[in-house]
């Protein structure tokens, strides 16, 4: 009976053993593929992140696409004003009619030629020379830099609408 016993106990033990290695293994495979899942998520944040900032620069981009209408004149205004031999190398602008111009000049005559042709543009409230400096292009001609803030009148605005 004793023998009987132990078997059972033994038997049972041995079961129990099995069990438990099983349970370990499941647990084990369910600890892996959690942190499967949470690499797969933190993935998925980081392209939904990418998504919604492509998201924004495409509305910024919808935003001006839209509005482009009303810059046309102001772009006519600058073809039409620009000397030859003035090139500009930037431009900052808001819907306010402020615009910021940064030129080169092959001299500082040129230079004022430019300013004097936005001062008498009737499409111009006011411009101002903001900067000029001497500089020099890649074969060595001596070039002039300037910046001109400019102040456009709210009517060159309403010509494209």
């Amino acid at each position: 009976m004793l023998a009987c016993a132990l078997v059972l106990v033994g038997g049972a033990y041995l079961v129990l053993q099995a069990r438990a290695r099983s349970h370990r293994a499941e647990l084990l495979a369910a600890s892996q593929h959690s942190l499967e899942l949470q690499v797969i998520l933190e993935q998925d944040r980081a392209a939904a992140e990418a998504s919604l900032a492509t998201a924004r620069k495409l509305s910024a981009l919808a935003d001006l696409m839209a509005d482009r209408q009303s810059w046309l004149p102001v772009f006519s205004l600058l073809e039409h004003n620009t000397l030859p031999g003035i090139y500009f190398s930037d431009f900052a602008g808001d819907a306010s009619g402020s615009l910021t111009l940064t030129g080169h000049a092959t001299s500082y005559t040129e230079a004022a030629r430019q300013l004097l042709a936005f001062q008498t543009a009737s499409e111009v409230a006011a411009v101002s020379l903001v900067g000029l400096k001497p500089e020099g292009d890649d074969l060595g001609s001596p070039q002039v830099g300037f910046t001109l803030a400019l102040t456009l009148k709210p009517s060159l605005f309403s010509q494209a609408k």
